[in-house]
């Protein structure tokens, strides 16, 4: 497995998945791969993933772990990001490979694999947001909210839950809980779809452009509630399109046409030039002081027409 981690160059690890005859393999290093026996916050392991559309290096195998943390996946129009999204939840049936999910602490060789599980047992392992998602009528926000809960039975009032506190602060759901959806702006009911994939509590939560049609401020409190989601012991996918939200991230899995997925660090240079490839070098990614910290950006490169 490639790890972030890894002693090795990032140059060295990308030219191992190019030259080595196995399937590329990928692995989130927020937290240590564990060892046979030890109890890990391990939420995500795939084997030989072979998807039926998108770019042709997602149709070879690939293999990756992921453990809590937050991890952003880019990459091009039409490269497969919803494609593996819709995969990992076990939503597109064309799909090869397997998919194990941990739903509490576990010993490594203790995961189950998503085919062996039920579906109310994979209602309750991952949480799930499409893109192209939405809600409409009548419906009150507060049993919209509550649809997440459906998995477990239960008819619990959220703003109860000291779980759930944070992000339905975060996503200011408290001022929209008795209102009717019909009266929601397009970003007030994204604010609620992905409020209604939390609810579920579930150990990974998958997000199809969840900043979509979201405002600043509430993309960046989404932002630092995903920045969170190591320390709740939880695994959060998000694909996006925006670079600036994705640098921001734990890890970012770049999905390309030309090269197998590579996951890295926010900070990895190898990530970079990868990145700026594969964007056809129309932006350019630079550390920026920000207040006293440095953050990594993409900046568009914009072409400047003098006569």
């Amino acid at each position: 497995m490639i790890n972030i981690s890894d002693t090795r160059s990032s140059t060295d690890q990308l030219a191992d998945q190019h030259t080595s005859p196995s399937a590329p393999s990928l692995s989130d290093a927020t937290t240590d791969k564990p060892t046979r026996g030890q109890a890990c916050a391990l939420r995500l392991r795939v084997e030989d993933l072979v998807l039926t559309r998108g770019a042709a290096s997602l149709r070879r195998a690939f293999s990756f772990e992921c453990h809590a943390g937050w991890i952003a996946v880019i990459g091009g129009n039409g490269v497969g990001k919803s494609t593996l999204m819709l995969s990992l939840a076990g939503l597109l049936r064309q799909a090869s490979g397997r998919v194990f999910v941990a739903g509490s602490r576990v010993e490594f060789s203790a995961m189950q694999a998503l085919t062996e599980r039920s579906e109310k047992q994979r209602a309750q392992l991952i949480a799930w947001m499409g893109q192209s998602e939405s809600i409409s009528g009548r419906w009150l926000v507060a049993h919209v909210l509550a649809l997440g809960r459906l998995p477990w039975g239960d008819q619990r009032d959220l703003r109860l839950d000291a779980k759930a506190a944070p992000w339905i602060e975060a996503l200011g759901l408290e001022t929209l809980w008795w209102r009717s959806v019909d009266q929601l702006s397009g970003g007030e009911r994204q604010r609620v779809l992905i409020g209604r994939a939390l609810a579920v509590d579930a150990p990974v939560v998958l997000l199809d452009e969840p900043s979509l049609h979201l405002d600043p401020r509430y993309q960046l409190r989404l932002s630092v509630w995903l920045g969170r989601s190591a320390s709740r012991k939880q695994l959060v996918l998000t694909a996006t399109h925006d670079l600036n939200w994705a640098l921001s991230a734990d890890a970012v899995l770049l999905l390309s046409n030309h090269r197998a997925p590579l996951l890295a660090s926010p900070g990895d240079e190898v990530l970079h030039r990868a990145i700026e490839s594969e964007m056809g070098d129309a932006i350019e990614i630079r550390k920026i002081q920000h207040d006293a910290d440095m953050h990594w950006y993409a900046l568009t490169k914009r072409t400047v027409i003098r006569k």
